[in-house]
């Protein structure tokens, strides 16, 4: 109850991985009690495989770093491993990866290199 959406991706994204994200867009907070949030590039919501009647809805940010040192934190239990991929990488990836992820990847890599 004590941060916004916003807050907790940023402390999200350090606890997990040890990065310091940023928006470079804000909304101000135009009188007391109004806090503008940033609203996130990409929303879908999607059944859970194996778990029927169960959906889940995700909202991606895509989010300014200026480091790309991964640090795995708490709850990273998932890879021990990390790689960055540029986008011809990720097109012709052979690893078995979700077409949604591919899509969030190529987007960030399309908006940061403006």
């Amino acid at each position: 109850m004590d941060e916004d959406i916003n807050q907790a991706l940023v402390r999200e994204v350090k606890e997990e991985v040890g990065l310091d994200v940023y928006f470079k867009k804000t909304l101000p907070d135009f009188k007391p009690g109004f806090i503008g949030l940033v609203p996130p590039d990409f929303m879908d919501i999607h059944e859970v495989e194996g778990v029927p009647g169960h959906r889940h809805m995700d909202m991606v940010y895509l989010m300014h770093c200026d480091s790309d040192q991964v640090v795995p934190g708490e709850g990273n239990d998932r890879s021990e491993e990390w790689k960055w991929f540029t986008a011809e990488e990720i097109e012709n990836l052979t690893e078995k990866i979700w077409p949604e992820i591919k899509y969030f990847a190529k987007a960030a890599l399309k908006k940061f290199s403006k």
